[in-house]
């Protein structure tokens, strides 16, 4: 197969998961109305920004990891807002 036709589906695919994942992070009442990043690197979702608390961290990486096609969660850039 063309180079070019892999490398497109890959970025169609990552197009993919990302909408999916944010799209499930907005849609959840533990993580609506906060700013979280979604990038993906090779299978690895990587998520960035602010959230209410550990549990709200917890719950976007499980609707992340609910997506086909991801492989693993980078949380390193999330954080928990300070009060």
């Amino acid at each position: 197969m063309d180079k070019a036709v892999v490398e497109t589906r890959n970025a169609a695919a990552d197009s993919w998961i990302i909408a999916k994942v944010k799209s499930g992070i907005h849609a959840d009442d533990v993580s609506k109305g906060f700013d979280v990043s979604v990038a993906i690197w090779d299978g690895v979702v990587v998520l960035s920004g602010t959230l209410a608390n550990e549990a709200a961290i917890d719950r976007v990486v499980e609707i992340a990891r609910r997506v086909k096609g991801v492989r693993s969660v980078d949380v390193s850039a999330l954080s928990v807002a300070s009060i």
